[in-house]
């Protein structure tokens, strides 16, 4: 196992790639093992931008897609996997554009999956501005919860669920299992995606490194928190559903949404958008890698 043998991607949105902390991390890391990596940028702002002056030096490739469109994470994640399997790559790593982690991440990563040939998922312990873990969390009848402390080590999917940045997955069991859901921008894309990944490998390895992303949770502009709400809901009425109960749940998941904004920013626009989305067409059909 090398660093060749990685697919590298990071996805950004209305960010300049040497301005991103994941890079920047992603680089620092690739220093501390001179070596160089294969890079997949799937840029989803408005204007396109210039990276290949800031990857010349530590990157073998870099290949650079720009949407203008914003097709969100989970058509980046599926771009990057069919750019691996073209390439040759064996496993793909995740990443936002704001998460940050130590020098020595990918050398863990590496002796990890050398070491643990039974694991087909790999992910570090996220920690947000609050203290508490965002990833891995406890995930129960479709509803994440932080937590205060994670153990490194073998979890089940059926106990915990690990969130985007940072996973490094096989590039077969991506495959496998369909890959993300297109129809899925941004919220939850991750959580579908282990819904998929969980039915075949039950069990993932948390690495003991630490990283450290910048979260939403903690927006307080009214417009950002609408236009995010907006997304939220379209991003629920296309989850995969496979029974009666699923349905129940991801309702349960937007009603508690809508209540928690409407009570932080006292404004009627979130219920009015929720009372609207319950009479909407949701989209049935998926689409995947």
């Amino acid at each position: 196992m090398t660093v060749s043998d990685i697919q590298f991607v990071i996805v950004l949105y209305k960010q300049q790639l040497a301005a991103s902390k994941s890079f920047l991390a992603l680089k620092a890391s690739l220093d501390k093992l001179q070596e160089k990596g294969h890079l997949f940028i799937y840029d989803n702002s408005p204007e396109p931008q210039e990276v290949h002056n800031h990857t010349a030096d530590r990157f073998e490739e870099a290949i650079y897609v720009h949407d203008p469109a914003n097709g969100g994470l989970s058509l980046a994640y599926n771009a990057a996997a069919r750019q691996a399997r073209q390439s040759g790559r064996k496993w793909l790593f995740l990443l936002d554009q704001d998460t940050s982690f130590p020098e020595d991440t990918l050398a863990q990563y590496l002796q990890a999956i050398e070491v643990n040939p039974g694991f087909q998922l790999f992910a570090p312990i996220l920690q947000i501005a609050n203290g508490l873990f965002m990833s891995p969390c406890r995930y129960k009848y479709k509803w994440g919860k932080l937590m205060k402390f994670v153990e490194p080590g073998p979890h089940r999917f059926a106990d915990t669920v690990p969130v985007n940045s940072g996973l490094c997955v096989n590039l077969d069991a991506f495959l496998a299992v369909r890959g993300y859901n297109e129809r899925i921008r941004l919220d939850g894309a991750d959580y579908q995606f282990i819904e998929r990944f969980r039915k075949q490998y039950p069990t993932y390895m948390v690495l003991d490194i630490r990283f450290h992303q910048d979260f939403s949770l903690f927006d307080t502009n009214e417009a950002s928190l609408t236009s995010r709400f907006a997304l939220f809901l379209a991003d629920v009425s296309n989850f995969e559903r496979e029974s009666f109960m699923d349905a129940l749940l991801y309702a349960r998941l937007a009603f508690v949404r809508m209540l928690h904004l409407s009570l932080q920013t006292k404004k009627p626009v979130f219920l009015k958008m929720y009372l609207q989305s319950l009479f909407s067409k949701p989209t049935t059909k998926t689409q995947s890698v």
